[in-house]
């Protein structure tokens, strides 16, 4: 195969739908090997839903559930993804799937099968963030860092979505994507799903996904891609979206990004305490009048006198 096929949604509500989508990403010589269903942190009932439907095809599953990171490094779990003619990886909680599976030996073995073609199938916000990039404050409020690097089995991709989101994380995104020329956003929102097969990129949610990247002149451009739709992408090393990689109707759907990057104002040194700013007139109600001026001080009600000079001798 080699090439990279993956398949990713925020949520899931037609299993039977899904799984005709992801089939349609594996080899018909490798359909008789089992597929994998991938649980990270806790057990998933729709993993066991799919295991039920595709034994009543005929078809074999090994149920893989990962809930501490020494499962995830241990050659037992290893041997249990070889052999496999496609993974779907189901994660709700984002932070207890980074805890569990990010950077370990099973990390590294599925964005190493991905990469060589084999699909993978990505469910829930946790299985985004294993996908590609990841921003960090979707794992944790308090994170001090924007971006994480994912599993990689989307290659090249930032893939955000859910309703949790802050309302910076758009701009997160958008900042990021604009300075690194060769990744491709992507936003799934909360019912959006994205199917990909090399340059391929299909809609297959229930609501629209957007597209952001750059084109070959580092604009950023953005587009939206319905439930069914499909468009192309430029291959890496290019910018997703250059022009003379894309098929006319493709460049026709580009828009400009218009929206504003997130904005930190700088941090400033508080301000010394300045003097009081100099009077405009002497007889101002609301100041004293200027010493020898022989006019009755407002504020005082008296004169006030002249301050002594001192004069040097030639």
């Amino acid at each position: 195969m080699g090439l990279p096929r993956y398949l990713a949604a925020a949520r899931v509500d037609d299993l039977d739908r899904m799984l005709r989508l992801a089939d349609d990403l594996i080899a018909p010589h490798e359909m008789p090997r089992a597929v994998c269903l991938l649980q990270c942190g806790r057990p998933s009932a729709l993993a066991t839903e799919l295991a039920e439907v595709l034994g009543k095809a005929g078809r074999r599953t090994v149920s893989l559930v990962v809930k501490e990171r020494r499962e995830a490094q241990s050659e037992a779990t290893l041997a249990r993804l070889a052999g496999a003619s496609a993974v779907w990886v189901f994660a709700d909680d984002m932070f207890e799937t980074f805890t569990s599976v990010f950077a370990t030996r099973l990390a590294f073995a599925l964005r190493g099968r991905a990469n060589e073609g084999m699909p993978v199938i990505g469910i829930g916000n946790g299985a985004m963030a294993l996908g590609g990039l990841l921003l960090a404050n979707r794992v944790c409020a308090n994170a001090q860092y924007d971006l994480v690097s994912g599993l990689g089995w989307a290659p090249r991709v930032l893939v955000d979505g859910g309703a949790d989101r802050g309302s910076d994380d758009g701009a997160i995104a958008r900042a990021t994507v604009r300075a690194l020329p060769g990744l491709l956003g992507v936003d799934l929102g909360v019912w959006g799903g994205l199917r990909v097969e090399g340059g391929r990129v299909e809609s297959v949610g229930r609501e629209p996904i957007h597209l952001f990247g750059t084109t070959e002149t580092g604009s950023l451009v953005m587009m939206s891609l319905p439930p069914g739709q499909v468009t192309t992408i430029a291959p890496p090393p290019f910018a997703p979206f250059e022009r003379g990689l894309l098929p006319p109707e493709t460049v026709r759907a580009l828009t400009p990004d218009r929206r504003p990057e997130r904005s930190t104002p700088p941090a400033q040194a508080p301000s010394p305490d300045l003097p009081p700013p100099p009077q405009s007139s002497d007889t101002d109600a609301s100041s004293h009048t200027a010493p020898g001026s022989g006019r009755v001080c407002p504020m005082c009600q008296k004169a006030h006198a002249a301050e002594p000079r001192i004069e040097l001798a030639a």
